[in-house]
């Protein structure tokens, strides 16, 4: 993930999740599924929320913390009465830039992740000034050391693809690009729409 402005999406040596300058390679994050009960998150946007772990430590989740956003263990989360609804966003596509995503805090309606002034990812709302349309805006890469363009399912279960959930961007091993995906009936699945 890299902010619209470029800055890679990184890990810092205590946990917070920063945006950082002139640093090449961001943490990889895989999306996974909402971990809110259907009370809290409506059956339309359920395709949309998500939450992120750390590639490299899959029991870490990208979450909110007191309004900043870090990586916390699952086995051992602060506040862990609320680790599940701090670590889901529903993820938007083309909110304030195009071919950009914002994430939304799913127990804070109308709160983005955003970067404050020292870099920090932080929940904020625009309104608010403490952060802007642009630093609330992300670049969301899938890395394929295969050089191929893959599309993706924002649904659990791909069997559950519906097209208004196809959505994807994949990297070359040299070249990032941005991708079309579309529902593909044949399949079930999304695919590039070249």
């Amino acid at each position: 993930m890299y902010g619209k402005s470029g800055q890679a999406v990184q890990v810092s040596s205590n946990n917070e999740v920063v945006l950082a300058e002139g640093v090449r390679g961001a943490t990889t994050f895989l999306l996974g599924n909402c971990r809110t009960s259907p009370n809290i998150i409506s059956e339309a946007e359920r395709p949309s929320c998500v939450s992120l772990v750390d590639a490299n430590r899959t029991d870490w989740y990208f979450r909110r913390t007191n309004f900043n956003i870090r990586v916390d263990p699952e086995y051992d989360p602060i506040s862990p009465s609320t680790f599940d609804l701090d670590l889901c966003f529903i993820l938007h596509s083309d909110t304030f830039y195009p071919n950009c995503y914002a994430l939304e805090a799913v127990n804070y309606r109308q709160w983005y992740i955003g970067s404050a002034g020292d870099g920090r990812l932080v929940t904020a709302q625009i309104t608010d000034n403490a952060i802007s349309e642009e630093t609330a805006s992300f670049r969301v890469i899938d890395y394929n050391t295969s050089g191929k363009f893959r599309c993706f399912c924002r649904a659990s279960a791909c069997s559950a693809c519906r097209p208004r959930y196809c959505y994807g961007i994949s990297v070359c091993p040299s070249v990032r690009l941005s991708v079309q995906c579309r529902y593909d009936v044949q399949t079930n699945g999304c695919i590039v729409n070249f």
